[in-house]
């Protein structure tokens, strides 16, 4: 949230610690297709790699079939690949505190679900990131993502259950067995 209160461009990204753009022509590339549609948001695909692994993919995080009805079942496009026009974090709002994890789905929630947003999937995978985040590194982080999620689409009246929030592992296993 500091950052973002002091970004002076005209679009925000995220690129954490031990995440790193896929090649050296991403930020062109982006920026390129933003100017192209005027745009207020973009995001693309992540590889999330092992990096005790020669940083082997391990799995592709395709945001490909992202769509806001999909918020229902805790379903978003890959936050690191996401570029928002900095216009609409100071419309929304910026990341709610008291999220420990999933306060990158809640602001999504806010930014995308019932909002007039032109926003597009650009077909590449713009980011690398290692599998060993703080949502995957252990059951306890796994189970409070899930509460997090739901809590996320209660506050912002999103209809959803316990049953539908557990279909998006349909999607991730798809991802793994791709890879």
């Amino acid at each position: 949230n500091k950052g973002i209160a002091l970004a002076k461009g005209e679009f925000i990204g995220f690129l954490h610690s031990d995440d790193y753009y896929a090649n050296n022509q991403v930020l062109y590339k982006i920026n390129k297709k933003i100017n192209e549609l005027t745009l207020d948001a973009i995001y693309g695909d992540a590889n999330y790699i092992d990096s005790n692994k020669s940083n082997k993919v391990v799995r592709r995080y395709s945001s490909k079939y992202f769509s806001p009805k999909y918020l229902e079942i805790g379903l978003m496009p890959a936050h690191e690949t996401l570029f928002v026009k900095k216009k609409i974090y100071d419309k929304i709002g910026l990341f709610n505190i008291n999220f420990k994890i999933a306060g990158d789905f809640e602001w999504i929630v806010r930014a995308f679900y019932k909002r007039n947003m032109k926003y597009f999937y650009f077909p590449e995978v713009l980011i690398n990131m290692n599998i060993r985040g703080v949502s995957t590194a252990n059951l306890h982080n796994k189970l409070l993502i899930h509460k997090e999620i739901k809590k996320a689409c209660d506050i912002n009246n999103i209809p959803t259950n316990w049953f539908k929030l557990l279909l998006r592992y349909f999607f991730k296993l798809r991802e793994y067995i791709q890879y």
